[in-house]
């Protein structure tokens, strides 16, 4: 039994029910169920009531309300409500009658909602540089915005750029560029939105150095090495090289041990504390953010077996704290070195591009469908991201099914190339956590709700990944019949 579609987004149905007879368990139910704009069923799922096995076959005549709210999601225009058997539950015949439905709209406005975005358009800088910041920003909300200004603030510096009125769902990409850079260090920013009665903010972080380091710790291959460079805020920069005609050069670029995103702020993990082993380096620290504390273990290892290096995070906070996403590791491949260069790209199930083709195009499929930067886990079909640039081909491999925290699985995965979502010359490739939970993508930098992770429970739980003395069999990818530079992501769960 359906009603008919109604316009409504937030509020309660109240309804009679007598439940005549069982045939399964928990299978008798009454559903509100979201539509979007072509009346189709869509996330983020239905509010029910279960119908309780003591009211089944008591004779009695029972009232239920259930209460919805879909505000939050402008996907769905409009509500449905259904009388089910065995939409829930174990299946089985099923016999209930209903009367009496009553839908109580809740008061409520709608408001245009502006998620904001930024990022700079390289992941490190060098004193002297003038630094540029690609800003993305889109009303997700239910009314049109209007008109506003964005400034954007590194230091004593401050600059404004004006922000056009947005259409419900409308998505713009600006950018401005700073004063050339005069500080080393690990910089603060913030961006401050105002549009009418929204505001928003975001702090970021920019790494600058005086040059690219050439020396540092470093874990070699048979033609792959990685480099630690020391800053002057520790260790967490590495360097990916590939040899050359007997010459090591610069392929890829991680800028810091990890990204951790929670609320409005954005922190890149540095420390001065390693243990070394002999095809093994350990990274520990604590990572401050908001009023929380985070205490990490990252280690990368050379695998020599499998001519690949493997890559594990424990990453666990000190209070129940909330997370928007931590990123790990976040690769950008030719940073410094090929650039936007390419022959191939590889993204299985999503993308397989040649030359100067950019992924999440429009070549194939209309937009939003067309965003597939940070796709649902299920549609990757084999967990692996790869650029071919002239002269290696550079790999991002995981375990999908790693219990990241305990009980969760499938790490989602974030993918540009080139990479137009920071309006980088180069291309991303990168792991996150918390998994997207439907269909739908969503800017990685504010997945909405943020996800608690409670006190002494790690974010990333690589429990029992092996020591550095200890290997692991990976499959081997191969280059023109000789292994290439492939940094490599595990989560090794027991």
């Amino acid at each position: 039994m359906n009603s008919e579609s109604l316009p409504v987004l937030k509020g309660k149905v109240i309804f009679n029910y007598k439940a005549i007879s069982p045939g399964g368990s928990d299978n008798l139910a009454v559903f509100v169920i979201p539509l979007d704009k072509n009346e189709r069923e869509t996330s983020p799922g239905r509010a029910k009531y279960i119908i309780p096995k003591s009211h089944i076959g008591d004779g009695k005549w029972h009232k239920a309300t259930i209460d919805f709210d879909y505000l939050a999601f402008p996907n769905v225009e409009k509500v449905l409500i259904g009388a089910r058997i065995n939409e829930s539950g174990i299946a089985g015949a099923g016999h209930f009658l209903i009367d009496s439905i009553s839908l109580i709209p809740a008061s409520y406005q709608l408001l245009p909602k502006i998620s904001l975005f930024i990022a700079p358009a390289r992941p490190i800088y060098l004193v002297g540089e003038k630094p540029k910041f690609n800003i993305r920003v889109k009303n997700e909300g239910r009314k049109d915005s209007s008109e506003g200004v964005i400034s954007l603030t590194i230091g004593e510096e401050t600059q404004q750029i004006s922000l056009p009125a947005l259409k419900v769902g409308e998505e713009k990409t600006l950018s401005v560029e700073l004063s050339p850079l005069k500080e080393i260090g690990l910089l603060k920013g913030r961006a401050n939105l105002r549009a009418g009665e929204i505001q928003s903010s975001k702090q970021f972080s920019l790494i600058t150095l005086k040059d690219l380091p050439k020396t540092g710790l470093s874990l070699e291959l048979f033609n792959s090495r990685l480099l630690f460079p020391k800053t002057p805020f520790g260790y967490g920069m590495a360097i990916l090289q590939h040899k050359n005609k007997g010459n090591w050069e610069d392929v890829a670029i991680i800028p810091s041990l990890f990204t951790l995103n929670a609320e409005s702020l954005s922190e890149e993990a540095f420390t001065n504390n390693f243990t070394r082993y002999k095809s093994a380096i350990v990274f520990r620290g604590k990572l401050s953010s908001g009023d929380g504390e985070w205490n990490y273990e990252l280690r990368y290892r050379a695998d020599l077996s499998a001519q690949q290096f493997v890559l594990s995070l424990k990453c666990t906070p000190s209070k129940d704290s909330p997370i928007l996403a931590l990123f790990f590791p976040k690769l950008y491949a030719g940073e410094r070195s090929f650039g936007r260069e390419k022959r191939y790209a590889l993204f299985p199930g999503l993308e397989f591009l040649q030359g100067d083709e950019r992924s999440s195009s429009t070549r194939d499929v209309n937009p939003p469908d067309s965003d597939r930067w940070a796709p649902h886990p299920y549609k990757i079909t084999i967990p692996l991201q790869a650029i071919s640039s002239p002269t290696c081909t550079i790999s991002l491999l995981w375990d999908e099914n790693q219990k990241w925290n305990g009980s969760d699985v499938f790490p989602s995965a974030l993918f540009a190339s080139p990479n137009f979502l920071e309006g980088g010359d180069n291309h991303l490739l990168s792991l996150f956590i918390p998994q997207y939970r439907n269909m739908s993508t969503r800017i990685p930098s504010a997945p909405s709700p943020p996800m608690w992770q409670k006190r002494g429970h790690p974010s990333l739980s690589p429990a029992g990944y092996p020591s550095p003395m200890e290997t692991i069999s990976y499959p081997q990818l191969m280059n023109g019949g000789k292994p290439s530079a492939f940094p490599s992501q595990g989560f090794h769960a027991q």
